[in-house]
């Protein structure tokens, strides 16, 4: 499988997926307004921990130096398979979705249910548009994907 990306290949437009960053951190932040950051019934705190555990684990398992948020990749970066990434092929996605989906859950409102839908909108579009780089940066990508 080729999981190294050389320079010789054309990288992203920054802008592109920092609109999707954006609109993901306004949507969050959204949320978050609706009320307080931590839920109140024990399960959905237990969640909540354990979304949080899984982005420590991803950046962890990307070495804490190299972990980066957005696309623009150095050259000879490695994909990488392992840690998370062998349950799920966007782990703080996942755990991001998780944890605001508790959220949403707890406060039993319409806004906030309506919020954490167009996050997973945004989110899913992010994925696809992620995906097609991924793709070109790294060869054999599609096995992982698939």
């Amino acid at each position: 499988m080729n999981t190294e990306y050389t320079d010789d290949k054309v990288r992203p437009g920054k802008r592109d997926i920092l609109v999707f960053y954006f609109v993901e951190a306004a949507v969050i932040c959204l949320l978050l307004l609706t009320g307080p950051p931590v839920a109140k019934h024990p399960l959905l705190i237990f969640i909540q921990i354990a979304g949080i555990w899984v982005i420590l684990w991803t950046v962890w398992t990307n070495k804490v130096k190299k972990f980066r948020v957005t696309l623009d990749l150095p050259p000879q970066t490695r994909f990488v398979a392992k840690g998370p990434y062998s349950f799920v092929r966007y782990p703080v996605y996942s755990a991001i979705l998780v944890i605001t989906l508790s959220l949403a859950i707890d406060r039993l409102a319409i806004e906030a249910l309506v919020l954490w839908l167009v996050l997973l909108i945004v989110f899913i579009m992010d994925i696809r548009y992620e995906d097609r780089l991924y793709s070109s940066y790294f060869g054999d990508y599609s096995l992982y994907r698939d």
